[in-house]
């Protein structure tokens, strides 16, 4: 056991001494807001700003970042004055009562005139007092506010001063008696800090209080920080690290609840404790995080909103009144849309993912069916809204992803769980610019190294953890030929991936597929193999705009804003209504990745271009009219939420019509056939129609594998899988399992080769 002196803890230490020193062994991260609140108070009187607004939602750690504010003041010789909010429930004496019971001794100074009032509490062993007098003190609250800052301002005259408030949504009619009253009158020589669940809005945002403030946001622990928390807990085991973090995202109130849940398991099982059981073991603390992020939320109404509010990523006034079939109140949602996590985005409002995560557990659970028809119904509505879209030929992506984040197979909703808002910003790669491209080629290769990329599905806990070597992640830059594709692609081929700062950290390459360049992608490497195996026919029918995807690449494939960009980027070509093809890596990250997105292996498109050895797929999606709906339909695959309408193929049918196509076939038995080759036929009859679902479940299915497997394979749920059996038996006409086997491998022999 660790002895008391390795730690600094030394016999002679009083309590608050060991507790102080505990408290910074504990303290991790925060170095830029340390930092900033250092500069502040170092050099405040060059500064124009005297307020700093620390805010962050619940549980980021606000109130132990300002005891190290507090540690920092004490350590440059300035006075640290802090309120605690939640214990003012009087009114402005009150706050002056628990301002001067931290303050050293003013001789003779009291805030109620000669002898009545609230005393300096360091004259009366350290507590503050209401004296009987100050209730018969008739003096107005405008008089009160003067002698608080002249105490406070005496002070300040001789050394720096820090006045900081905490929990500041507690401050309620109080806020304008603060900031009228008394902030105009304090000394220069005094910074205040502003620490709560919100930034500093409303009259703050005005002339002149916005030149005064300067807000600092509080988020969650990065991963490296989570880890060093984690170490110094005691917890280093690499698996029950990763779902530690992949549990919390980081959020330092549910990473330290769940740590101590993990670290009090673990000492009844000793080393053995299982890491795989740790997140059914945090289930537990779900609905204690829940009570602690809905205290914002008073009453029951605003509670069962923000509950439904968390059944979709983006959500508007609109998307919950026609999700929860009654009307939404305009006062009742701008309550919502105030609370402290909840946040204004692309599209609409939306929560702190985490929140959302944690609110949305607790509503599966405890109300299941209404969780169930609020799902049903979010889906139908997307559908629908998709439908029209392409219908009107709009952009449909915000609607397909949040679609894809939510309903998606679990390495897609893992993708989206991590797809974060990214400062960054794609440009086009043209003459002017393609030096940048050339160096940062040259940069990735100097500074490749193994990297091991996390993400988890919400719904499930699954974690999902690809490896990847300094070598593999070089790969996609391999056959990367900037000058080329720069002459092939007319300024559509690359894309450099520039930061804030303009530098660049990532690169995506993508060449047209049209006449002029069909030559070179027939004898380019990686391209190459999918044209020489595929008639000619179908090279003429990918004129019409569609592109091969040599590369999507980031500086540092551990970093999850630089991964959203990818998302994000795939997304839109996804979503822009053609033919993608691509032949990435057989590594799985980069293999799972396309197969999670859609992407389908092309037979006979195999090649070994990488390392002249690896046999690597190309792969092939198309997303031009009623197709896209097939894809989302087939990505998505949400049977068992459907259950109960029209057929497939009559649904089809409605959203090819929805989406302008002339014919039935466009997407339905017909193309299926047409795009894949396989149709049945059982005892000489016609060929039976099966969707693109269908097929991928046939197909494994005449290979001997069980539900259980094919669900694995094709990233769906066992009972989706059961759905399209039975489908499938109905279609034929058969009673089992064993039966369908047989007439699908009979089947075999018609399968056409692709087009």
């Amino acid at each position: 056991m660790e002895r008391e002196e390795d730690k600094g803890l030394h016999p002679d230490m009083t309590l608050g001494a060991r507790i102080e020193r505990l408290r910074e062994d504990e303290f991790v991260g925060r170095s830029f807001e340390l930092r900033f609140f250092t500069d502040y108070l170092t050099r405040l009187p060059e500064r124009n700003e005297r307020i700093l607004s620390v805010y962050g939602t619940g549980g980021m750690g606000k109130t132990v970042l300002l005891e190290r504010f507090r540690a920092i003041a004490a350590g440059r010789g300035a006075l640290y004055v802090q309120v605690d909010l939640r214990q003012v429930r009087r009114g402005p004496e009150q706050i002056a009562a628990l301002t001067f019971a931290q303050l050293p001794p003013d001789t003779g100074a009291t805030l109620g005139g000669s002898g009545a009032g609230v005393r300096d509490g360091a004259s009366t062993g350290g507590e503050a007092t209401l004296e009987p007098a100050y209730a018969e003190d008739t003096a107005s609250d405008a008089a009160l506010a003067n002698r608080f800052a002249a105490r406070l301002n005496r002070l300040a005259a001789s050394r720096r001063m820090v006045l900081a408030f905490d929990h500041y949504e507690e401050i309620g009619s109080l806020d304008d008696w603060l900031r009228e009253t008394v902030l105009p009158k304090l000394h220069a020589n005094m910074l205040v800090v502003i620490a709560g669940r919100f930034s500093l809005e409303g009259p703050w945002r005005l002339p002149p209080w916005r030149k005064l403030a300067v807000a600092l946001s509080v988020s969650e622990w990065s991963y490296d920080e989570a880890m060093d928390y984690l170490a110094r807990c005691g917890v280093t085991e690499e698996a029950a690290c990763d779902r530690l973090w992949l549990r919390t995202l980081g959020h330092p109130l549910s990473l330290a609840m769940a740590t101590a849940t993990y670290l009090d398991n673990r000492a009844g099982y000793g080393s053995l404790y299982p890491p795989a059981a740790l997140p059914d073991r945090l289930d537990t603390q779900v609905e204690e995080l829940v009570r602690h992020w809905l205290q914002e939320a008073q009453d029951d109404e605003l509670r069962e909103l923000v509950m439904a509010a968390s059944i979709a990523r983006t959500f508007q006034q609109e998307s919950l009144i026609l999700l929860i079939g009654r009307d939404v109140p305009s006062s009742l949602f701008d309550r919502l849309v105030r609370l402290s996590f909840v946040e204004r985005g692309a599209g609409g409002w939306r929560m702190h993912e985490l929140v959302r995560e944690t609110v949305r557990h607790s509503f599966r659970e405890r109300f299941p069916e209404r969780f169930r028809q609020y799902v049903r119904s979010a889906v139908r509505s997307l559908r629908g809204r998709i439908a029209a879209g392409l219908r009107q030929g709009r952009d449909i992506s915000e609607e397909a992803a949040e679609l894809l984040g939510q309903i998606g197979n679990p390495i897609l909703r893992a993708h989206f769980r991590h797809s974060r808002a990214s400062r960054n910003y794609w440009e086009t790669i043209g003459p002017h610019n393609a030096a940048d491209a050339e160096t940062y080629i040259r940069r990735r290769i100097d500074s490749a190294r193994d990297s091991v990329v996390r993400c988890s599905d919400p719904e499930t806990g699954k974690l999902f953890r690809f490896s990847l070597s300094a070598v593999q992640s070089l790969l996609p830059l391999h056959h990367i030929d900037v000058r080329e594709l720069i002459r092939l692609g007319d300024g559509r081929a690359l894309r450099l991936l520039r930061c804030p700062r303009g530098e660049t950290v990532g690169l995506a390459a993508a060449v047209p597929i049209r006449s002029s360049t069909l030559p070179y992608l027939k004898q380019a490497p990686l391209s190459r193999a999918y044209f020489a195996a595929v008639s000619a026919t179908a090279n003429d029918a990918l004129h019409d705009g569609g592109f091969f995807l040599y590369a999507t690449d980031v500086i540092d494939y551990e970093n999850e804003e630089l991964r959203s960009d990818i998302v994000r980027l795939k997304l839109s070509q996804m979503m822009s209504g053609t033919v993608l093809l691509a032949s990435p890596p057989h590594v799985p990250y980069f293999a799972e990745a396309y197969r999670s997105l859609g992407f389908a292996p092309v037979p006979g498109a195999e090649h070994a271009d990488y390392d002249a050895a690896t046999l690597t797929p190309t792969y092939r999606l198309d997303t031009r009219g009623a197709a896209m709906l097939a894809f989302l339909d087939r990505v998505c695959d949400y049977p068992d939420l459907i259950s109960g309408d029209r057929s497939d193929e009559d649904e089809s049918a409605a959203f090819a019509a929805a989406a302008g196509d002339d014919t039935k076939a466009h997407w339905t038995g017909e193309r299926a056939r047409s795009d894949t080759g396989f149709g049945t036929t059982v005892g000489g009859s016609a060929a039976v129609s099966l969707t693109p679902r269908e097929q991928e479940v046939a197909d494994l299915l005449t290979e001997g594998h069980t539900n259980a497997e094919i669900a694995a394979e094709l990233y769906m749920s066992v009972a989706a899988v059961k759905k399209h059996v039975n489908s499938m038996l109905h279609k034929h006409g058969l009673r089992n399992r064993t039966q369908l086997a047989k007439a699908l491998t009979a089947a075999r022999p018609l399968r056409k080769p692709p087009d």
